[in-house]
Parts: C-alpha cells; structure tokens; sequence
C-alpha cells in the first residue's frame, strides 16, 4: 500500500492521511479502510466499490474534501457564564450562578450555527446544598442535541425563616 502511494501510485499525497488496509472482495470492490486526522479532527474512512485498485484516489478526493467541510471547534471554555437565577427564601437575597465545567470542544461543519439553551426552574427555593442538580443545558445544531449536561449548585445556599414567612 505505502509503497503504491509513494512510488507506484505516481504523485498520490494525502495530507494527514495516517494509515490504511486494502483489500477486495466481489460485492464490494477495491476498498480501502483508512485513518487520518484534517482541521483536527480524527477520520476514520472506508471506501468501497473503488474505480481505482486499493481505493487510493478515491480516499485522496474525501480527505481535502473533510478538510474543507469539516472543523473542531471550541463551544464552551470551562467557567463560561451559562445561567445566573436568584434563589427565593434567602435573606439578604441570593442567588447561583452556573458555569461550564469543562471546555467543550466538538467537531462540526464549517460555520454551523449553534445554540445553547439552559434549563432551570424560574424559581429555585432554598435551602440549597451543594451539588443539587438544578437543571440542564444542551448544545444543539437544529433540532439535534450534540451534547448535554446537568447543572449543580456550586455551594450551599441557607434557608432563612424570616424571608420564607414574609414570602408567604
């Protein structure tokens, strides 16, 4: 195979491109299993039912074509902002912020457009312990959901009686 790509196979190059297996068989053709990494981003690649014997050219059209179309990109840095809410029942008035707790970093297409949608209730009652899940948020592309994560409380938030009893 490397010795195709690199003497019989003429001026074949493919950047990034790490390592293959050919092989063939009577329904699917000259194929070719193949590994490398563009804009980043890992690529596993199988071609099959090649017009070329071990499925080089057609791996050397995909791999520019992956990365041209194709980026790994950072969402979220680990302490982004992702919901501020004040908490009820709290005296002075409260309040928890959420941050991200891992950079999120995911491969998409070139200039995908995201969103990110935070999920809390729109009151959050005290007392509050630490590490009480209190919502969620999603990174979307459309409709789907490329990634998701729980929301905790960071620290301890009392209650106080004297401010729930003049809520109610």
């Amino acid at each position: 195979f490397w010795k195709y790509m690199e003497q019989g196979g003429g001026d074949i190059s493919i950047d990034g491109f790490t390592g293959g297996k050919t092989g063939y068989t009577t329904y699917a053709g000259y194929c070719l299993a193949s590994t490398g990494t563009e804009n980043g981003i890992s690529v596993i690649l199988v071609t099959a039912h090649s017009m070329s014997q071990l499925g080089i050219v057609d791996a050397a059209s995909v791999y520019p074509w992956i990365a041209s179309s194709f980026e790994k990109k950072t969402i979220l840095n680990e302490g982004d902002l992702l919901a501020d809410i004040e908490v009820a029942d709290t005296m002075p008035k409260q309040g928890t912020s959420f941050t991200a707790d891992e950079t999120v970093t995911l491969d998409l297409p070139i200039n995908a457009s995201l969103t990110i949608n935070s999920s809390v209730e729109s009151t959050i009652y005290a007392p509050v312990h630490a590490g009480d899940v209190l919502g969620t948020y999603k990174i979307k592309y459309g409709d789907e959901v490329l990634y998701e994560k729980t929301l905790t409380a960071a620290t301890e938030i009392k209650l106080s009686i004297l401010a729930k009893l003049w809520r109610c």
